[in-house]
């Protein structure tokens, strides 16, 4: 069976319009918040344990075009990078970066998920060449404010590099192999999260994965999404960005959080998360310290419903071009949708695809799924 996305988006609305499946109550609206603000204020000033899941990708210490950012937050870093010391640099912008980590562990619900998109980093300074390792580094940091570790993901992007070295010549022992994959690391605040009232239960059921989605979101290396450039706004603004794709925090939102969860990005950047969120049905909170950046998420979010749908729709044409390819064509059916699933935690699967976005006041939007 061949559907295209257009077809399976309106068999969807009218699926969701029809109320049909058991059990059926989706939460109507989701409530996304852009704040400008630096990271450490905005988090500290948010409630204990409101946060569900946290995605983001901080700026890469070590990364050249990053030093003025980290320099112009902390009179330590531009000191190091001044006297061309490289360690004490790199260990000044940890340490801020510490301080989230403990204000994020106090921030998370009990069983939440921190998600930390992370490259490491390779350049000349003081006349010696090494490398940074920035994930590790932030792994210590997190595990030392009370979060535990869970398996990390590592994210080869495609590269268009004519050499996979640096470095010049065929002579050992000067080239070094490039770097062409970053980290997702994860981590867990306490033990496994509780599903203890009903709703919340419904919630976790309606917000099941598909079992193939399963099979490959929780492989240990994704190579299967693409970095994104970033075209718009200044050089400044363009270089500070680095965004990731919104099927990044897209695939994690789904992978450890619920229906009306709450997903925080303290370092938002072009908005990549919020979208993700208001395509999961989610919550969240976005914080980003530059102004163009907010203006231009703001933008982003206003007008997301295409890129959101666009996030639901092709989960689904997935799954149903997956299951057509089976002999058996599913055992299970869904409950919502009537087409096969694998496992009979599928059947309740029930994706709210958002029909409209407003602003509600500065920095505030709501997107809506249902009439």
């Amino acid at each position: 069976m061949d559907c295209g996305n257009n077809d399976i988006l309106q068999r969807l609305v009218l699926l969701h319009f029809s109320g049909k499946g058991r059990g059926y109550a989706m939460p109507l609206t989701t409530v996304h918040r852009l704040m400008e603000s630096d990271a450490l204020v905005a988090v500290d000033g948010l409630e204990e344990c409101s946060v569900h899941i946290t995605v983001t990708s901080p700026p890469y210490p070590m990364i050249r075009m990053w030093d003025s950012i980290f320099s112009e937050q902390d009179d330590r870093v531009a000191r190091a990078f001044e006297a061309q010391d490289g360690e004490k640099a790199f260990e000044a912008i940890h340490s801020r970066f510490d301080q989230l980590w403990s204000l994020l562990h106090s921030k998370t619900s009990d069983g939440g998920i921190l998600c930390i998109n992370i490259g490491d980093a390779t350049r000349s300074i003081g006349g010696r060449f090494r490398s940074f390792s920035n994930h590790a580094r932030i792994i210590s940091g997190c595990v030392r404010a009370g979060f535990d570790m869970l398996p990390e993901i590592v994210w080869r992007k495609q590269s268009n590099r004519p050499n996979k070295f640096l470095g010049s010549g065929m002579l050992p022992p000067t080239a070094y192999p490039s770097q062409e994959h970053e980290f997702i690391l994860i981590f867990r605040k306490g033990g496994p999260r509780r599903f203890e009232n009903t709703d919340a239960r419904a919630r976790r059921r309606r917000s099941a994965f598909f079992w193939e989605e399963r099979n490959r979101w929780f492989s240990d290396l994704w190579d299967d999404i693409h970095g994104v450039r970033q075209n718009s706004g200044s050089l400044r603004e363009r270089n500070r960005t680095a965004a990731y794709p919104a099927e990044l925090p897209y695939r994690l939102i789904n992978m450890f959080s619920i229906i009306g969860d709450t997903v925080l990005d303290p370092f938002s950047g072009t908005g990549s998360t919020s979208v993700a969120a208001a395509a999961s049905c989610r919550n969240s909170i976005s914080v980003e310290s530059s102004e163009s950046l907010v203006s231009m998420s703001s933008a982003r979010m206003l007008d997301c419903i295409d890129e959101c749908v666009s996030l639901v729709s092709g989960r689904i044409a997935s799954h149903i071009k997956f299951i057509s390819s089976r002999d058996r064509r599913g055992k299970h059916r869904s409950q919502r949708y009537g087409f096969g699933v694998v496992s009979s935690q599928e059947r309740d699967i029930a994706i709210p695809v958002p029909l409209s976005v407003s602003a509600d006041g500065e920095g505030r939007f709501t997107v809506l799924y249902e009439e």
